[in-house]
């Protein structure tokens, strides 16, 4: 566990697009119902980003 990055995944084929940097190993993400903002926590660091 010592990522800083979350993966951003094309639903329809699978493959990682990218990758974010947020911060000090990101544990734990959720995505508001409007699908627009993703929230990661930090477990590194004790914060959201």
């Amino acid at each position: 566990m010592s990522e800083d990055t979350v993966s951003v995944v094309n639903l329809d084929t699978m493959k990682e697009e990218k990758r974010i940097k947020v911060g000090a190993t990101p544990v734990t993400t959720g995505v508001t119902s409007d699908g627009k903002t993703l929230v990661a926590t930090l477990y590194g660091e004790n914060a959201l980003f």
